[in-house]
């Protein structure tokens, strides 16, 4: 295996930047006001330029995407029958619509690399060239229905190019995911092919020819192209002209009033570096971080942005589908007379936009893939109904177009969530897909012009035909690419992130967090991740051994992806300041970094912000000294289960405080949320009890050192819970309870000698005989519910030697004069024991043993499966728990003492889902559990063997089961977050992967 093949790209904070935006940095010392000024004054103007520039071109593609999609229509609606009148052919038409698609080629892959490069470049520069390139647009569309190929070539440029600026300036600023949000955006644009050709019918009211003499060229039929055109001109294409100038000319005043108005005051009107700086410190005074009232402004801007987006938004090959199919089928004339087949083609439209409404909806709440492939079945039927009977029913015509509409739009729909899953559409592979879905365009009219006239279904076969091959592409992209997620650093990946070119610099000495209000919790969180986050030369922030390396700055050379400088990060709790966490707990969180230079996160509850900071501090990358970085983008996440917990044994070997805290350190980093604490067993009992102490003073290994105290159990439990981690503490009864009995007397059952009834000198299980048992479980438990204040306490239950209870001849006794079975004995126990913890108001969890034995259970029990570790066992094990309706938490694949070579392999691919079960059964499984057991385990290794093998139950249980699949596509990950720890404080081991490295090893 390469020797690089454990190495974190930690270090290459680094490496994220190189993988997400390219940046280079020189090794000039000076301070930060100066690198405010001078050269970087510029990229600050880029600050405020790449926002504008989406705005003005939001404005400015209004008029050609609308022109565009009428334009399109009228085209399809009228210029293909004006050609047999007009004597303009079909190749002729072809090959001046191939040329204009070739233009859209040229403008959208030249403009979507342009988006990458412009937020650097200063408004005043482009602001001329949006304007000339306004005035193109007009001048051209207008020319292009001369039919002169240059001419469209140099509209299909400009539009083209506009619809790649568009959307990748939509991506940039608003932050929208490609799916269905953009989805909605495109919804207006549907209008245009609906109105096109209402507009058309009553032109062609006025006019008939004989389509089976389309060469006549007599005198009267001159004389009828001559009224033809002219009906056009005064109808249809002289009012067409005289909205598209009003639109063009409304949009630019429109936008030179935002731009005086939002501009007057800032750097628009600044004439030098000094005048430009003080006019931006006295914009940033007059912002309040609080002012929700011009937030509330900001979003409705935004809002209004996004609506006139709509208006023009175009999707990257739908012109193959929506432009050419109804218009050419509107001209087939099979059974319909032109009046009717204009309808049909508006009707089309109209199921085509409804489609769209469905699948806004639709594809955020089912599976991307099988919403795909219900709509492909959709246009199958639809596509079958038209080639069998669309030439003898009309009815069935009709009802096939419209079947056709709904599902064509749905089968787009899904291909663009699915896009937006797998690759997270940045500003130059918009470019590209606008210029791949183009390439159709190009295409599709030379094929058509030699085989129309002969068979004009051949488009529908043909357009089919493109759809379900784009289809059938971006369904083997899906799976082979399997989610960009995997080059984006973050552990556990979150369940929709989507990062950019584009970055923020952030100084760490001058950069805040600011929460909407005051939480200990929260506070706490700040205090540790404001430290973690800036790492540089192996240490945090706040190390002793940062050194002189900390002095000063390092001057970074910008490059066209730099937008500006962020300050601060703002927090936004919705919630209450919860204390104390617990079983299905809020944890979902969002994080929006955007290009203006602001950070928010927000999440309902103060645990979905803990989780956010960790997520937040993964994005920030180290770039020079002092200097760090973080990419624009935005994250929405919530974990799978709501129970991910590590189980630590404490009895059989002693674990120092020290270590227990920094394994809750290592479980906060990797959102885990449950330290299962089996604190006693029979080999050891360290809890000091303030009712018992004489059992820790007789069962612990050396009473005066290895032992709990209270102060202790209290320090680890807050410890815990200020990083979102519950504390389940496990005391396991009746069995696993020998050293139990060194502090109590009597509480254990003597073993006996079958042979010779005598005591063979061991004790088994708790004796459930003795009343005075269950009054001491009354008074120890109680003690535990004060100590502990999770609502769950874990009862164990696991292993109970019943052989012990039936050679005690008092409890064969006892059991032959209550007539109970050993099971029932057991069940007995366990029921009084539930009283007790019910009666403390707490909720219990017990061993699967519980389960399989003779013991009638509460249906609110919750059972731990850990039976059948190997050979996939539990599986059936987890099915019978769940069938039986009892909640369960799964551990059998995941025992850690069972690691060997890439061991966290097998536990990555393994998922707690993965049974033979009905959905409902399988909801009831509330998350897994790692379990450390110690006996070779102690404060030594304890850390090295838990992590970070189980860093894989952790994203396991996190990220949704789609993105957690394949090892292999998360091994780079997997290798960091290694690395990371170390660098933490948190000596994770080396992965068994062959030799590797990190890049702190030589300050480990």
């Amino acid at each position: 295996m390469d020797s690089t093949s454990n190495m974190s790209l930690l270090s290459s904070n680094q490496s994220q930047s190189s993988s997400i935006g390219t940046t280079t940095t020189t090794t000039a010392t000076t301070t930060s006001k100066t690198m405010m000024k001078g050269s970087n004054q510029s990229s600050k103007t880029g600050q405020t330029t790449s926002y504008w520039l989406k705005l003005i071109y939001s404005w400015n593609i209004f008029y050609i995407y609308f022109l565009h999609s009428l334009s399109f229509g009228l085209n399809g609606a009228t210029l293909l029958d004006l050609q047999h009148n007009l004597n303009v052919s079909y190749e002729q038409m072809s090959n001046t619509f191939s040329a204009q698609c070739v233009g859209r080629c040229i403008g959208s892959l030249g403009c979507g690399w342009l988006a990458g490069m412009i937020s650097s470049r200063e408004l005043s520069t482009l602001f001329p060239t949006v304007l000339t390139g306004i005035i193109v647009g007009i001048i051209t569309h207008i020319m292009s229905f001369t039919f002169f190929i240059s001419i469209n070539v140099v509209y299909g440029i400009v539009s083209g190019g506009s619809a790649s600026l568009c959307e990748a300036w939509i991506l940039e600023i608003w932050g929208k995911q490609c799916g269905p949000y953009m989805q909605g955006l495109q919804l207006f644009r549907g209008f245009g092919y609906i109105i096109a050709p209402i507009m058309v019918k009553p032109y062609l009211n006025e006019f008939t020819y004989n389509t089976n003499n389309t060469n006549n060229t007599s005198n009267g039929m001159n004389g009828n192209v001559s009224h033809t055109i002219s009906s056009y001109n005064e109808k249809i294409h002289t009012p067409f002209l005289n909205v598209t100038i009003m639109m063009s000319i409304g949009s630019i005043l429109l936008l030179l009033l935002y731009i005086y108005r939002h501009f007057k005051t800032y750097l628009w009107f600044c004439k030098t570096n000094d005048q430009c700086e003080t006019m931006e410190q006295q914009q940033k005074v007059s912002v309040k971080v609080n002012n929700d009232q011009e937030y509330q402004t900001n979003i409705y801007y935004v809002t209004i942005m996004i609506i006139l987006a709509s208006l023009f938004y175009l999707f990257f090959y739908e012109e193959v589908i929506i432009t050419y199919l109804p218009s050419f089928c509107a001209h087939i004339q099979l059974h319909l007379d032109k009046n009717e087949t204009t309808m049909l083609s508006s009707i089309f439209n109209g199921f085509n936009l409804m489609g769209k409404v469905i699948s806004i909806f639709l594809v955020t709440r089912i599976s991307n893939l099988k919403f795909l492939y219900s709509c492909m079945l959709v246009t199958s039927i639809s596509l079958l109904v038209l080639f069998l009977y669309g030439d003898n029913n009309r009815v069935l015509l009709w009802i096939g177009f419209c079947i056709l509409g709904i599902g064509l739009s749905g089968v787009v729909g899904s291909l663009y969530a699915l896009l937006e899953e797998s690759l997270h559409m940045t500003p130059l592979l918009c470019g590209f897909m606008n210029t791949i879905g183009t390439l159709g365009n190009v295409i599709t009219p030379l094929i058509l012009a030699t085989s129309m006239e002969q068979n004009p279904m051949n488009l529908i076969s043909l357009s089919a035909i493109y759809t379900f091959l784009c289809a059938i592409i971006i369904v083997i992209m899906n799976v082979m690419i399997n989610f960009k997620y995997y080059g984006q650093h973050v552990w556990p990946q979150p369940k929709s992130i989507t990062l950019y070119d584009q970055y923020l610099q952030i100084n760490s000495f001058n950069f805040s967090i600011i929460p909407n209000k005051r939480c200990d919790i929260v506070d706490s969180a700040i205090k540790r991740y404001r430290e973690r986050m800036f790492i540089q030369d192996c240490s945090k922030l706040d190390s002793r051994s940062r050194g002189k390396f900390w002095n000063g700055f390092t001057r970074r050379s910008i490059d066209g992806n730099y937008v500006g400088q962020l300050q601060r990060l703002l927090i936004s709790i919705r919630g209450q300041c919860e204390s104390y966490p617990y079983m299905d707990m809020d944890e979902s969180y969002e994080i929006f970094i955007r290009a203006g230079g602001q950070a928010e996160m927000m999440a309902t509850s103060v645990w979905g912000i803990l989780r956010a900071l960790d997520t937040f501090s993964q994005l920030v990358s180290n770039v020079g000294r002092n200097q760090f970085q973080i990419n624009v983008g935005m994250i929405r996440d919530s974990p799978r289960f709501s129970y991910r917990g590590l189980m630590i044994d404490t009895s059989r070997h002693f674990l120092s405080v020290r270590s227990i805290l920094n394994n809750l350190d290592a479980m906060e980093i990797n959102k885990m949320n449950v330290l299962h604490w089996h604190v006693v067993d029979d080999q050891s009992f360290p809890f000091v009890s303030k009712t018992y102490p004489e059992l820790s003073a007789k069962g612990s290994y050396i009473p005066k050192t290895h032992i709990y105290r209270p102060e202790d159990v209290e320090r680890i439990v807050e410890y815990a819970r200020v990083r979102g981690i519950r504390v389940l503490p496990e005391f396991d009864t009746p069995g696993h309870a020998e050293s139990w009995g060194k502090g109590r007397p009597g509480l254990t059952a003597q073993c006996y000698d079958r042979e010779t009834n005598r005591p063979n000198g061991r004790y088994g299980p708790i004796d459930p005989t003795r009343k005075s048992t269950y009054e001491f479980l009354r008074k120890f438990f109680t003690e535990i519910a004060d100590r502990f204040p999770d609502r769950f306490l874990h009862l164990g239950g696991d292993e109970v030697d019943t052989g012990c209870w039936e050679s005690n001849p008092r409890i064969r006794d006892f059991m032959k004069r209550n007539m109970i079975s050993v099971g029932k004995l057991q069940s007995f126990y366990v029921q009084q024991l539930v009283n007790i913890v019910k009666s403390l108001k707490r909720s219990y969890i017990v061993w699967q043993d519980v389960f399989e034995s003779d013991v009638e259970l509460k249906a609110d029990t919750v059972v731990h499966v850990w039976i059948e570790r190997r050979n996939g066992g539990w599986r059936n094990k987890t099915a019978i728990v769940t069938r039986a309706g009892y909640k369960a938490i799964l551990s059998a694949p995941w025992y850690l003492e069972e690691v060997v070579t890439e061991g966290w392999r097998k536990y990555y691919e393994t998922d707690p889902l993965d049974f033979n079960a009905e959905p409902s059964a399988k909801e009831l499984v509330l998350g897994g559990e790692a379990c450390m057991w110690g006996e070779y385990v102690d404060g030594s290794n304890l850390i090295t063997k838990i992590w970070p093998t189980t860093n894989a139950l952790a994203e396991k249980l996190w990220s949704p089961a789609k993105m957690t699949r394949s090892s292999g596509l998360a091994e780079v990950r997997f290798n960091r977050q290694q690395c990371r720890m170390q660098v933490l404080g948190i000596r994770a081991g080396p992965l068994g992967n062959g030799a590797g490295f990190c890049p702190c090893d030589h300050v480990a």
